[in-house]
């Protein structure tokens, strides 16, 4: 017989790995495209644990498909980039336990860190399976997030002690909904990567956990970007703005361009409210924002000013109408002024788009198609 459970297991069931062949370090031809491999990436292998490059290794649970497409990215495996010093610190903030800071004068563009995830998971692995019929609704959700932290489990393990203690050192806001400690922290530090999703219907998303970039607390004023590159298996940070030595480094963990309302709603199950300087004043904020996300208005060296104070470099509608004002310059055929977005678009883009510095490029500004047709 199953009955509810205090700690979230439904009484009488076992948690269990429902997939089949889920063997660790599976490699070879003919497997199905969407079977789950536990592997190392770089791969390492099970018996040798301690050969690892100086970046480290992620511990991954991936589907064949999506394992097979990370060796053939273009100069994987590629060292992690790094700045010249050590521009930020780990340390308590006023009101939210750990942070990030800066421990250098960074300019817009810089790049502050690298750091490859410690583990990278299907962010749907769990409820793939068939449960008791017997099961209630609710004991079926807690069947489902106890299968999750049990594969979750199997992942951490493949771990070096120190890398498990990390991750399990990091913040978790998920400790009454019934997710295991270790689910509990993949749902609160969690990040996206773009570049695994693998088409489908619906799409295969995939999450990561950093061991520091994950510790980055929220703001809707986002003073850093951070971005995944491939070919080193990494995430990369950035400034998206000028920081002073001693600032707290911020990303966002919602739309930016969503009123207040909307974005403390999305925060709730991270258990804070937000109070950057968009949230404090949330009245005069979100009218900006209207203003400034207004599709019709077409984007003035005044307007960027105000894109800029009000903190929106993280906005990918940010890069879109820049890019649209190096375009409206380049058909004018004002070289100076396109340069200077092209700049901008360079510092913005720099640890994250390989073609960035080609917007700085004169000659190619001038053999740009509608340069060539309007002023030959």
């Amino acid at each position: 017989m199953v009955t509810e459970a205090s700690q979230g297991v439904p009484q009488g069931y076992k948690p269990k790995l429902r997939f089949k062949n889920g063997v660790p370090d599976i490699h070879g031809p003919n497997l199905p495209e969407d079977q789950y491999l536990f592997t190392s990436i770089p791969h390492i292998p099970s018996d040798s644990p301690s050969i690892a490059s100086k970046d480290g290794w992620t511990s991954a649970m991936l589907q064949v498909a999506t394992q097979a497409k990370i060796p053939s990215t273009p100069g994987f495996p590629s060292p992690m980039a790094r700045p010249p010093d050590v521009r930020h610190r780990i340390g308590p903030t006023s009101n939210m336990g750990l942070g990030v800071f800066s421990t250098a004068r960074l300019q817009m563009g810089d790049l502050i860190l690298s750091d490859r995830p410690l583990i990278v998971v299907p962010l749907h692995m769990y409820g793939s399976g068939d449960y008791p019929k017997n099961l209630t609704q609710k004991q079926t959700q807690q069947a489902v997030l106890a299968d999750a932290e049990l594969y979750l489990q199997f992942v951490l393990d493949r771990l070096d002690p120190e890398n498990r203690k990390a991750y399990m050192a990091l913040a978790n806001s998920h400790l009454k909904d019934g997710s295991g400690p270790i689910l509990g922290i993949m749902r609160t530090n969690g990040m996206g990567i773009d570049a695994l999703i693998r088409p489908g219907n619906p799409p295969m998303p995939y999450s990561a956990v950093c061991k520091e970039i994950s510790r980055l607390n929220h703001s809707c004023c986002p003073n850093t970007g951070a971005g995944f590159n491939m070919a080193s298996f990494s995430y990369r940070l950035w400034a998206l703005c000028d920081i002073a030595p001693g600032e707290e480094l911020t990303l966002s963990y919602t739309d930016v361009t969503a009123p207040a309302a909307e974005r403390q709603k999305a925060l709730e199950p991270y258990g804070f409210q937000c109070t950057c300087r968009a949230c404090q004043d949330p009245r005069t904020s979100d009218a900006r924002r209207s203003t400034i996300f207004n599709e019709k208005l077409f984007l003035t060296p005044a307007l960027l000013k105000t894109w800029t104070d009000e903190g929106l470099q993280a906005s990918r509608i940010y890069d879109n109408r820049v890019m649209s004002l190096w375009h409206y310059h380049v058909y004018r055929g004002d070289a100076d002024n396109a340069l200077v977005c092209g700049q901008l678009l360079t510092k913005l883009w720099r640890w994250s788009n390989s073609d960035a510095e080609k917007y700085t490029d004169l000659a190619l500004i001038r053999s740009h198609p509608m340069w060539m047709k309007l002023y030959g």
